[in-house]
């Protein structure tokens, strides 16, 4: 029996959530919640809709996800966990590694599970790699660079409706991040360098390089938020050769070939149709000590 959810919060990224929820085979969408009427998914979803949380648990949902921006989480997921429902949110989780500590143990005492949703884990050419990185030999380096046009406006400043994404890094660094951890060893992370360009309207991060040593192995994330670009590159240098890897295109090469490919016109909406064909909150449950270890490194620059 597929699980009674309730979706809190209509915004864009809610959108890309309508294909996999109409295919999942654990979670059955009763709800959206959003308290702007005209919010972007509320037609993406054929399920009542409310403007206050407290109707949507009315209906005695068993799962909520939360696809609001971070600022947003902790008041909701408190009552949310408190009324006994387990919580998955989008990433970040919450404002900081003590927070998701305190909210961990929160959940435990209310006797349900608060879990995360890393839509980059899900996309299909981190799928492939975790399955063949192997072949290629150990890993002994990795780099990263997003390019997205937040702030590729005419005054060089973020734009307004990406505000509430809290920044560069804190944006597109837990994707990164969450991927990294399906191909190396995150536990001993240590923050070696970084260069850091703020907004000067909003102080927000609009460009950073971060250098990590993840035991012994180089790990380097670019986020640029100034390009007017949207391409996601990797490059991963291992034994027996170099893996070039487009998230954009969802392709990887080793060298000029092309070993993996499976393009799609909506990457988001790829992401989260894997993603929730395979969740489950007692699954999620058990990736509690990962999740921790991916917002230490995100908001300390360390593992531990």
């Amino acid at each position: 029996m597929k699980l009674s959810t309730v979706l809190v919060g209509g915004g864009v990224i809610a959108t890309h959530y309508q294909k996999g929820l109409e295919k999942s085979e654990t979670l059955r969408l009763d709800a959206l919640v959003d308290i702007n009427p005209n919010c972007p998914a509320r037609d993406c979803f054929s399920v009542p809709f409310f403007t206050d949380l407290q109707s949507a648990l009315s209906l005695r949902p068993r799962v909520a996800l939360l696809a609001l921006p971070v600022a947003a989480h902790d008041e909701i997921a408190h009552e949310l966990l408190a009324n006994g429902v387990d919580v998955i949110t989008e990433k970040p989780m919450f404002e900081s590694a003590e927070d998701i500590e305190s909210f961990f143990d929160y959940a435990e005492k209310c006797g349900v599970s608060l879990s995360c949703m890393f839509h980059w884990k899900a996309a299909d050419e981190v799928r492939f790699l975790r399955e063949n990185l192997a072949r290629f030999g150990k890993v002994r380096a990795v780099s990263t660079t997003v390019c997205d046009d937040y702030a590729a406006t005419p005054d060089g400043t973020i734009r307004a409706d990406r505000l509430g994404l809290m920044g560069a890094w804190i944006d597109s660094g837990i994707n990164v991040l969450s991927f990294y951890d399906e191909i190396i060893d995150l536990t001993n992370t240590i923050l070696r360098q970084e260069e850091l360009l703020p907004d000067s309207k909003s102080g927000l991060l609009k460009y950073v390089r971060k250098v990590f040593d993840a035991d012994g192995v180089q790990a380097e994330i670019v986020v640029d938020w100034r390009s007017p670009s949207r391409q996601k590159t990797s490059r991963i240098e291992c034994e027996h050769g170099t893996l070039f890897v487009d998230h954009t295109a969802q392709t990887v090469r080793l060298g000029d070939e092309v070993i993996f490919s499976r393009p799609v016109e909506d990457r988001l909406s790829s992401h989260y149709e894997n993603l929730f064909s395979r969740l489950s909150p007692e699954a999620l449950k058990d990736t509690q000590v990962g999740t921790l270890l991916l917002h230490k490194i995100l908001y300390t620059g360390n593992a531990r």
